[in-house]
């Protein structure tokens, strides 16, 4: 647990919350017990729960690594009273931790950040959240830029794979990224009610913005995904008909000469088996049909 306190606002963080964390919190909090019991197990549903002296807040955000490329929701409890911030979390959050560590260390970005009351303090850090959003998508907007390139180099069949992580990916964003519209309607609603002041509503119709804007984002990031896989798909197909179309004028031209060979193969008396120039004469009349087919099919245009 970390304490950062200022005039107007003390800001609580907890990473990886505990008994005993949840008993400081009884102790010095008026916090219900149910709210309490929720921190430390995770809590699949996003919701705001307003008391009469502090409102309960379950967010979601979704965290994308670039190494392993895959993109996971992160869990944030956030309690707000008049004068107090308590953030909780199982895990770092860096924006979340970059904005502690800011106030922590310079008092200048304490007093702007904590120096306005809890309720500006919960913006910056939601703020600072949905800006991270944008940067993850922007990493995202790279691998399907390199995948679009990749697609018209020839490299279809590879980028069969990619797409589909790239598929994935979106879609485990849509999913943390959904909910918050809800969320972030309800608190505006709610800091009006509970501050009865709106002094805070413009910064609050600006996360519903920013908000928005993420949505929109996902919404072209995906119908532009889905226009790639098509277009990987047409090629990839185009290519491999191409493939069957070598080899099955190859069987054609072979077909022939393959009959023949059949033929003068069996142990039966046949023309030609005392010829002195047998061999001659069957190879003569197999390049005679293999020339025959190649000019039919040069004549229809197949190839």
């Amino acid at each position: 647990m970390n304490i950062i306190t200022n005039k107007k606002t003390a800001w609580i963080d907890i990473e990886k919350p505990s008994k005993s964390d949840i008993d400081y919190l009884r102790q010095n909090f008026k916090f219900h017990d149910v709210v309490l019991n929720e921190i430390i197990p995770d809590t699949i549903r996003t919701k705001v729960d307003a008391y009469d002296d502090y409102f309960y807040i379950v967010l979601h955000f979704p965290s994308f690594n670039k190494e392993k490329r895959i993109t996971r929701s992160q869990e944030l409890d956030i309690l707000v009273t008049k004068s107090h911030i308590i953030t909780s979390h199982k895990e770092i959050l860096i924006p979340l931790k970059a904005i502690f560590d800011k106030c922590n260390i310079y008092l200048e970005e304490r007093e702007r950040h904590l120096g306005n009351g809890s309720a500006k303090l919960l913006y910056f850090i939601l703020d600072e959240l949905l800006n991270t959003c944008s940067l993850q998508l922007d990493s995202i907007s790279e691998n399907m830029d390199k995948a679009e390139r990749a697609i018209f180099l020839g490299l279809e069949k590879e980028m069969i794979k990619e797409i589909s992580i790239l598929k994935r990916n979106i879609l485990d964003f849509r999913r943390a990224i959904k909910p918050q519209k809800q969320i972030l309607e309800s608190l505006y609603l709610t800091i009006n009610k509970f501050f009865n002041s709106s002094e805070y509503l413009p910064f609050y119709n600006d996360l519903l913005g920013h908000h928005l804007r993420i949505w929109d984002t996902l919404d072209s990031y995906k119908e532009l995904l889905e226009s790639l896989e098509s277009t990987n798909a047409t090629l990839f197909t185009s290519k491999l008909n191409e493939t069957i179309k070598i080899l099955t004028i190859f069987t054609a031209l072979l077909l022939p000469v393959s009959i023949i060979v059949g033929i003068f193969g069996m142990n039966v008396n046949i023309p030609l088996q005392n010829h002195p120039q047998g061999f001659l004469i069957i190879i003569a009349i197999s390049a005679s049909l293999l020339m025959a087919v190649y000019l039919f099919f040069k004549r229809r245009k197949i190839f």
